[in-house]
């Protein structure tokens, strides 16, 4: 996999506030968990890391992401279905975005019914055609030409971010979008998607938000829910 940097326009002892102790994986062997990306040959993908304009917001400020979302929850990730770069409300095309199905096991800022939502995210795998076909006339001038060139995929994300992972339990912060229809938008970045750990997924209900821990991935470190969701 070839990757590139640049600007593209376009109950636990806690230190300090946080825990590093490893993750406990949660295990549920009643969900059939897909992943569309596992299909491509990663020798195919041309990768890129890119550099957004700044945000309205800071993605590692828990009272900023509080504000910016309109639901937060703890959900697993059931399914990635694949990548896209068009908004399906305008026809326009727009930043590569992975999208899938989450399982929404508790509701934490927002009224959210549903039990299982689909989401889309920033960051995706695209065929090269299609990320050929987004670039503006002067960028398609100096770009390889879909025709012969050497990969057929790319995988275009945020500098700093992380991947999101099939079967993995988050704290996802979300709004409604227009980009995907019937979807909801998992916002900023790595401060958006966060690692649950905990002893039983099943009573989350039940438990007390000190007793959920969830994964600051700017300090890579584990904090409570209280201490992230304590943000007036």
């Amino acid at each position: 996999m070839k990757i590139i940097r640049g600007l593209l326009i376009g109950s636990l002892i806690l230190i300090g506030g946080c825990s590093s102790k490893p993750v406990e994986v949660v295990e549920n062997t009643k969900i059939e968990y897909v992943n569309a990306y596992e299909k491509i040959d990663k020798n195919d993908i041309y990768e890129i890391r890119s550099m957004e304009p700044s945000m309205n917001i800071d993605p590692n400020d828990a009272g900023d992401m509080y504000s910016a979302s309109e639901y937060i929850a703890i959900a697993r990730v059931i399914s990635i279905d694949g990548g896209d770069s068009i908004n399906e409300e305008s026809g326009n095309f727009c930043k590569p975005h992975t999208y899938g199905k989450l399982e929404i096991l508790n509701v934490y800022k927002g009224d959210l019914q549903e039990k299982e939502i689909g989401y889309v995210r920033s960051g995706g795998i695209i065929t090269y055609q299609a990320y050929y076909d987004g670039l503006s006339e002067g960028s398609k001038r100096s770009a390889p030409k879909p025709d012969g060139y050497e990969y057929s995929y790319v995988k275009e994300y945020q500098e700093g971010d992380i991947e999101i992972e099939v079967g993995e339990i988050y704290l996802v912060y979300l709004t409604k979008t227009e980009i995907k229809s019937g979807h909801y938008l998992i916002i900023g970045w790595q401060g958006g998607l966060r690692k649950v750990r905990m002893d039983y997924v099943d009573s989350l209900q039940e438990v007390s938000n000190q007793q959920i821990e969830v994964y600051n991935n700017k300090k890579e470190c584990w904090e409570t829910l209280d201490q992230v969701l304590e943000v007036e």
